[in-house]
């Protein structure tokens, strides 16, 4: 009987190349950050031709697209339009200044991808390199290289191809680089004799820094936790050394974060003109009635100038709150779900539909047994007790215990492959490189059959745009909305300088108001958008007509 015919061979040769690949990477653990980076983006470009640049189409990415598109102009934020009424949009603040209502962290990398590769999405994908390198470095803190790099490449292959972390520009990718640098600075701390450097508490200031940029209130309950257990541990397991290793420490991270916390000050101050007011919160108050956490209590209805945003604040947004309203078995369940998505698989029941919660119970039993990584399943509860505190929770704002769940993961496998293997620890990493390879090419194939059709909100609006770029000229386009209108289909945004934009995006006021609009952008072309009326097409309106019949 051939080689190719017994059924033995396939494994023991992937056990075979597995552990050489190790060999080699191991000597050589800057090489492996840089494969564990690249290897997953590389796959994810490869697919462009068949997966372009994903098209915006939720709010939020808008958001960050402006903020991104602010930060390219080389400012922090812009002046508010003398007509903001009429570009008032979902997430976007316009007095005292027109900005997103977002951290900046997220735009600075859209930025990043713009000024480098000329498009934001590019930031995007930069942000995962640095994550697949970044995950690489925090599971070195915890286990060898030889499980280090495969986890990394699971990571990538996880979250790196088909979900919307990469393929939109929201989520919580940059949340996650911030929570990995966390947990490889913390698990160097505790778990390696050189892991006391210097090096290692700026790298923690930073990821600090970065979780305060994109997920405040989840950065703060994972670095307070984080933080706590970590000093907890220290402490019982060298108490002598534990004083002098925090102070040094301390002081590094205390003087990364008064720096990071001076830019935070300024950027605020240059948005809202408070240096403790963030625009998260401004926009909030001037716009929002739900309250974030069960202990508030919802604000009263403020006026609103258009329909559309007060159906969103005052219908959409309360009715999201009701499906995880706090103290209620489906709130708890489902927070549970999106824990067990962070420390197991990106989205549920992805692949074989294997069930996430047995799953993350297995995975923290085994954390629980080890005393190196027993604290990280106590900041799992703690974690998770924060969560429960919001009135609603999305996926991505897990994202700060990814790194956490990716660690207490790797290991759970490292021991299971050496408790239960006959052969010893290759035979686990050999599976892990068979699991990557799988997920590649499941979560390619996942990529493809996921693009956007023609007909979706996004691609017709991203449509029309182009559209008008093509023609000579300005636009100013007049949305108008019937009763029937979706208010998660909402076509005004605009680029940060509006007065030079190609195409202006403006809301039906009334035909006074959007007379004076026109006047004002008199050498533009004006066109009439009903997107449900016209079926997405721009009606052009003359000198004489406010509004087609």
């Amino acid at each position: 009987m051939s080689s190719a015919a017994n059924p033995k061979w396939v494994p023991r040769n992937i056990v075979r190349a597995s552990a050489w690949l190790a060999r080699l990477l191991a000597r050589h653990e800057v090489l492996a950050g840089v494969v564990a980076g690249l290897l997953p983006m590389m796959v994810r470009l490869a697919l462009l031709p068949l997966a372009p640049v994903p098209i915006p189409s939720i709010h939020d990415e808008f958001s960050y697209l402006l903020a991104a598109d602010t930060f390219v102009h080389g400012r922090l934020t812009n002046p508010a339009h003398p007509f903001w009424r009429h570009f008032e949009s979902i997430h976007i603040l316009q007095q005292p200044t027109y900005m997103s209502m977002y951290p900046p962290a997220q735009g600075l990398f859209l930025a990043l991808g713009k000024v480098l590769f000329g498009h934001p999405w590019f930031g995007l994908c930069l942000i995962f390199v640095l994550l697949g390198m970044a995950v690489y470095w925090a599971l070195r803190a915890w286990v060898p290289s030889a499980w280090a790099l495969p986890g990394a490449l699971l990571f990538g292959a996880d979250f790196g191809i088909a979900d919307y972390w990469i393929n939109s520009y929201w989520g919580g990718a940059t949340a996650t680089l911030g929570g990995f640098l966390v947990v490889g600075s913390a698990g160097r701390l505790l778990n390696r004799p050189d892991g006391a450097r210097l090096r290692n508490a700026l790298l923690l200031g930073l990821g600090v820094l970065i979780l305060a940029n994109t997920r405040p209130w989840e950065g703060l309950i994972f670095c307070a936790g984080a933080g706590g257990l970590a000093c907890a541990r220290l402490f019982a397991r060298h108490r002598r050394q534990s004083v002098v290793l925090l102070r040094r420490w301390l002081a590094v991270v205390l003087l990364v974060l008064t720096l990071g916390g001076a830019i935070m000050g300024y950027y605020c101050w240059r948005i809202t003109g408070n240096a403790l007011q963030f625009p998260y919160l401004l926009y909030r108050r001037t716009y929002g009635i739900a309250a974030l956490f069960f202990w508030q209590k919802p604000l009263p209805a403020p006026h609103y100038n258009h329909e559309v945003m007060r159906r969103f604040y005052v219908d959409w947004e309360p009715g999201l709150q009701v499906d995880s309203r706090p103290f209620l078995p489906k709130m708890f369940v489902t927070r549970l779900q999106y824990i067990g998505r962070a420390a197991i698989n990106s989205s549920k029941n992805r692949l074989a539909r294997i069930p996430v919660l047995p799953l993350l119970l297995l995975v923290l039993w085994s954390g629980w047994r080890s005393r190196n990584t027993r604290w990280l399943v106590y900041l799992c509860g703690f974690f998770y007790a924060g969560l429960c505190c919001q009135n609603y929770c999305l996926f991505h704002y897990v994202a700060p215990l990814v790194g956490a769940g990716t660690v207490l993961k790797i290991t759970a496998a490292r021991r299971w492959s050496l408790t239960c293997s006959r052969i010893g620890a290759p035979v686990g990493i050999g599976a892990l490189y068979l699991l990557v390879l799988t997920l590649l090419v499941w979560n390619s194939h996942r990529l493809v059959d996921s693009v956007p059709k023609p007909d979706t909100f996004g691609m017709r609006r991203e449509s029309l745009r182009r559209s008008l770029q093509k023609i000579p000229g300005r636009h100013l386009v007049i949305v108008h909305y019937s009763p029937e209108h979706s208010e998660q289909s909402e076509w005004v945004y605009n680029e940060a300088d509006i007065d030079r934009a190609k195409v202006v995006w403006a809301r039906d006021m009334g035909p006074e108001r959007n007379q004076a609009l026109r006047w004002y952008f008199g050498d533009r072309q004006a066109w009439w958008l009903d997107p449900e009326r016209h079926a997405g097409r721009v009606v052009p309106l003359g000198n004489s007509v406010l509004a087609p019949e």
